[in-house]
């Protein structure tokens, strides 16, 4: 990252100083050319003097001396006739240069303070976070343009003198500043890539894998839901979702279900079938829980807006890296450069909510069966992340269920639980979530030998059996 910062310090900063150098050459040779003029013309008002005063002697020599000086000073002046439209593009160009600089430090200035004001409450954070996506796109785009104003202008001053001095030199000296104009249309390119890229955020695209379960379909399952929400005082939500590929989450985006592309709009709860082939019920409804708990915070809207704007920015840098990658160029790099600073320096302050909100749904998932039966879910669904990819893959490669295939390898193969795993956070789609120890220490359940073993036991036929059957019967029991 400190790499990327200095990358994005030259470009903003470094670059247009150094394009300075070139207007104030410009400037420069305006000065040179009107001393030349004045020195000539004080020369042949001398001459013309020492004509009239030396007498018929010395006639033929001042003579001489005041008509090479008159040829060169009207040769001069012939060049110099857009000496003032020079001045004012060489003007131009410093100016605009100077701007460009400025507005290079107000975009570091503004990344600074939106970091430091994000890191001081929940609220700030989410007032910032997209209004600073916005306003730092804005200022980039901004830069560029005008780095390709300066760069046109000191263009336009080329073209003037070669044009006033085409009699003496015609356009050779233009071909000597190809490297100018190349800088030219590289600028526009790079800003108008960037103001595809750059902008508005891309709208969140979150693809499921998976079923919708309608009330009247699995009444049953809509039971059990209801009356972990009514436990924990959380809305219900508008869609259950079943399916393999994800953890349990809860979301307010919108989401595209798959393979039918079905849109859903609201309020989802995702349950995976693999993780609650092998989980106890009272497990399975701690987990649902603390997800149905992020709906019952009040701020849980808030919550789920600023995750949902994070992966959106997300989306945005991953799309600017799947453009580098497939069309390599140097025009992709300053955006792409600028909003991966951006989004790290906010990162602290949205990892902070963000496990500061899973901390308070763990506390609302305890209320369902109680802190330990919370606190085992959450080191059981650890423990059995790697076996649950592992059945993924064999249900991919070799077309076996994926469910069964997973009871059937832990039948046989132990879960294990080392020490490193109690580190590693829980995948989400859309949120970030603090270690598993943090979150079993935040329960205050101690995390002795019963709560490990309560983790890896082997799948019983309870555990195996359970949800299927809220699916099968409609008058299932709750």
């Amino acid at each position: 990252m400190t790499t990327i910062r200095l990358r994005v310090f030259a470009f903003l900063l470094l670059l247009p100083l150094g394009l300075t150098l070139l207007p104030t050459l410009q400037l420069y040779r305006v000065h040179v050319s009107r001393d030349e003029q004045r020195e000539l013309t004080l020369r042949a008002q001398q001459a013309q003097e020492s004509l009239h005063s030396e007498g018929v002697a010395a006639a033929p020599r001042a003579e001489g001396r005041l008509t090479r000086d008159t040829e060169k000073l009207q040769e001069l002046v012939t060049g110099s006739e857009r000496l003032a439209e020079r001045e004012v593009l060489a003007w131009l160009g410093l100016g605009v240069t100077l701007a460009a600089f400025v507005v290079g430090c107000r975009l570091l200035l503004r990344i600074r303070r939106d970091s430091r004001r994000a890191q001081a409450s929940f609220e700030t954070l989410l007032a910032t976070l997209g209004p600073g996506w916005r306003a730092v796109s804005r200022g980039v785009l901004l830069h560029v343009a005008l780095m390709f104003g300066a760069m046109v202008a000191m263009g336009l001053y080329e073209v003037s003198w070669s044009w006033s001095h085409f009699a003496s030199v015609g356009w050779v000296p233009l071909v000597f500043l190809l490297p100018l104009w190349g800088a030219i249309i590289a600028t526009c390119r790079l800003m108008l890539r960037s103001a595809r890229s750059l902008g508005q955020l891309p709208p969140l695209s979150l693809e499921l894998l998976g079923r919708v379960l309608p009330a009247d379909v699995a009444p049953g399952l809509w039971r059990w839901v209801r009356q972990i929400a009514e436990r924990v005082g959380a809305p219900m939500p508008d869609h259950v979702v079943v399916g393999l590929s994800q953890g349990f989450f809860v979301t307010s985006a919108p989401v595209c279900m798959l393979p039918r592309r079905q849109e859903l709009s609201g309020r989802t709860l995702y349950l995976p079938l693999t993780f609650l082939s092998v989980l106890s019920r009272d497990e399975a409804a701690s987990i649902v829980g603390h997800e149905l708990g992020h709906f019952a915070m009040q701020d849980t809207e808030r919550g789920v807006q600023l995750s949902v704007t994070h992966r959106r920015m997300q989306q945005g840098i991953e799309r600017l890296a799947a453009q580098e990658e497939e069309a390599p160029s140097l025009f992709n790099l300053p955006a792409l450069w600028t909003s991966i600073v951006f989004l790290e320096q906010l990162d602290r302050a949205y990892f902070h909510f963000s496990r500061e909100h899973e901390l308070r749904a763990d506390a609302i998932g305890a209320r369902v069966e109680g802190p330990e039966a919370c606190a085992a879910a959450l080191l059981r669904v650890t423990a059995l992340a790697e076996h649950v990819d592992r059945a993924l893959e064999a249900s991919q490669l070799a077309g076996v269920n994926a469910v069964d295939a997973l009871v059937e390898a832990l039948q046989v193969h132990p879960i294990e639980l080392p020490e490193e795993i109690l580190d590693r956070t829980l995948a989400h789609p859309i949120d970030t979530h603090p270690p598993t120890r943090v979150r079993i220490e935040a329960l205050s359940v101690p995390l002795d030998a019963v709560l490990l073993q309560r983790a890896v036991r082997r799948p019983s036929a309870s555990d195996t059996s359970w949800f299927q059957s809220l699916l099968d019967s409609p008058s299932s029991a709750v």
